[in-house]
């Protein structure tokens, strides 16, 4: 593994780290966004969390949220971080909060046909803040290191190129008429340990790219990551932390086209936990870490369906009702907050959308850090972010409507900024 120590060399014997998690289980009845219309909850497959990671050199200080949500609302992560700072004292810039994707999570945001419950968000931004404060009085001189593996046969492109040139979501999987995948996988998987000062375990973070819309039907669940931090605790003790964090992913989900095989929840969890398992066992950790934190902004424009295109016959009822949605909420432009972090030679950089996974491979090639997590969701949601070619060759994910507001230029300005963070960090 390689050495943690910050790239300028500076000795630090301060770091510190908590971890704690908060239930935010929302009541049965309230509707799970991440389809076209409303789902009405009806029971619960697993408990959802607020799972938050305090750290700090002694210099700087810094909080880390994953939520079991969908998505999270700039203006909620605003409350969210001006909570915790008013009895912290941590920066509200210092305080990073992604969305882990689930789509069987909280009503966290007008979704299609789902309207946000404002008594949900109430009720989960103090559970948010009160995660925050705890984790943060927590903290207790630790030890940190990290490790890699590649994970292949759980994430396979949704995004096909058929054989009459166009590119179809999701087509059915034993369709002869399917040539190759539009875009890529990345099939990374990255563990993160943290020790307590004695050696034994204070918690894991994990890092993977893979939509969370494995379970279905009207359970709240946190898919996968629920799996993997239930096998992480049973393991290691109930108060061993665990956080998640989603990588791009916008256009990867669990279905093998090629094989026509679909993997369930509790398979991904299980081959995820058992690889984070190995990876976390062999890991050695250090105490010399430093901190750093960046902020960029960028600007992207949005961009409106066609009169053309709305038109276009081979597309989905559904899809276009949320096209003519989207024309009238009328075009304009969107501040994009990208935030990155350091410790030592490892690197986070939060994206604020439903990043194509491509996007994610961009900032890890430009990145000076050894050992990059990139999630997406984080301090926003700002819909599909696609490439230019995406937008060339069609499909759900790059079609103009009320989730996919951004032009095909965004992603690469987000690239930007974050290459622009990694890059200031390590000269300082």
């Amino acid at each position: 593994m390689p050495s943690l120590k910050s790239p300028k060399g500076r000795i630090n014997t301060m770091f510190k780290c908590g971890f704690y998690e908060s239930d935010i289980t929302p009541k049965l009845g309230f509707c799970m966004p991440g389809q076209f219309n409303d789902r009405p909850s009806k029971s619960v497959k697993d408990n959802l969390f607020a799972h938050a990671y305090a750290f700090t050199d002694g210099v700087k200080t810094v909080i880390m949220i994953s939520l079991d949500t969908i998505v999270i609302d700039a203006r909620d992560v605003k409350r969210m971080r001006k909570g915790i700072n008013s009895v912290t004292g941590v920066s509200c810039e210092n305080i990073y909060i992604a969305a882990i994707h689930s789509h069987t999570a909280g009503p966290v945001s007008t979704l299609y046909n789902t309207e946000r419950n404002e008594e949900y968000i109430e009720f989960l931004i103090g559970r948010v803040v009160d995660a925050g404060i705890v984790a943060f009085n927590r903290m207790a001189p630790a030890k940190l290191g990290y490790a890699s593996t590649d994970v292949r046969g759980v994430a396979f492109n949704r995004r096909w190129v058929m054989s009459d040139g166009r590119v179809q979501t999701n087509p059915r999987p034993d369709s002869d008429d399917i040539v190759l995948p539009a875009d890529v996988t990345d099939p990374q998987l990255i563990v993160v340990r943290i020790d307590n000062e004695d050696g034994s375990p204070m918690g894991v973070i994990t890092n993977f790219a893979l939509h969370l819309d494995c379970v279905g039907g009207d359970s709240f669940s946190a898919d996968y990551p629920g799996v993997i931090r239930n096998i992480i605790k049973s393991k290691y003790g109930y108060d061993c932390g665990f956080m998640f964090l989603n990588g791009c992913c916008g256009n990867i989900n669990h279905i093998d086209f090629v094989n026509a095989k679909r993997r369930t929840y509790k398979e991904i969890g299980e081959i995820l936990a058992a690889s984070v398992i190995d990876l976390f066992d062999k890991i050695e950790t250090s105490a010399d870490i430093s901190v750093d934190v960046d902020r960029e902004f960028i600007t992207a424009e949005i961009r409106l369906p066609t009169a053309e295109e709305i038109a276009n016959p081979t597309f989905h009822h559904l899809i276009v009702r949320e096209m003519k949605k989207a024309l009238e909420m009328g075009g304009g432009e969107i501040e994009c907050e990208i935030m990155s972090i350091a410790l030592g030679d490892l690197a986070f950089t939060g994206l604020p959308g439903e990043m194509f996974c491509i996007f994610g491979h961009m900032v890890k090639n430009g990145s000076p850090y050894k050992m990059n997590i990139v999630s997406e969701l984080t301090n926003a949601q700002l819909g599909y972010v696609y490439t230019r070619e995406a937008k060339r060759l069609g499909g759900y994910e790059s079609t103009a409507s009320t989730y996919t507001r951004l032009n095909e230029e965004a992603g690469y300005l987000m690239v930007g900024a974050a290459i622009k963070n990694l890059r200031k960090m390590i000269k300082r």
